[in-house]
């Protein structure tokens, strides 16, 4: 399966297979996976990639790219594929690259681990599994956003909202239909 995101560097795409694909439900068959993921040929970002997964432990793999400093980035031009299982942990992760604000280009996104059937787990089965990202979302580059923070300059105001990689959405009531009640919360900078 080949997952693009748009960014405003243009085409960033990852390609990732894995025993399933498509949305995950609380009956599904399989509960033991391999998971592959695999980088294009090119650094679509113009940097190296290094991916994390957070809070994800792996099988049969121990030598994933991780965090600076910890792993070596994949070098531009080269390929790249994770082979790995997953060890018995349910619930929602993700992915992300963790270099140069690749992040911020959009080259991010979500796996999800059910249980197997032959451990319990202390509540009852979900009816189904909706993974969501929302981030902010910038015209400039991810480049141009990197130098800023290197040069010590504040981002500023993001210019709008991205949710799944789709927008950007921003505020609007004439959006909500009307008969829909809804509520606006207000937030102040600084007041937690």
């Amino acid at each position: 399966m080949l997952g693009r995101w748009w960014s405003s560097v243009g085409w960033v795409a990852v390609v990732w297979a894995a025993a399933f694909v498509g949305p995950c439900f609380a009956g599904d068959p399989f509960a033991y996976f391999d998971f592959d993921v695999s980088y294009i040929t090119a650094s679509p970002l113009g940097v190296p990639q290094q991916v994390t997964y957070s809070r994800l432990c792996l099988r049969l793999f121990s030598l994933h790219d991780g965090v600076l400093g910890t792993n070596c980035p994949i070098p531009q031009g080269w390929n790249w594929t994770y082979q790995f299982q997953v060890k018995d942990q349910i619930g929602s992760f993700f992915y992300f690259p963790s270099l140069g604000l690749q992040r911020a280009a959009g080259g991010y996104g979500g796996i999800t681990v059910n249980n197997r059937e032959v451990i319990a787990v202390p509540f009852g089965k979900p009816d189904g599994d909706i993974t969501l990202f929302i981030g902010d979302w910038y015209i400039k580059s991810h480049k141009d956003l990197r130098k800023a923070l290197d040069e010590g300059k504040d981002l500023g105001m993001p210019d709008g909202v991205l949710m799944n990689g789709k927008g950007p959405y921003r505020y609007n009531t004439t959006l909500v239909p009307d008969g829909i009640d809804y509520e606006t919360i207000n937030v102040e900078p600084g007041n937690c």
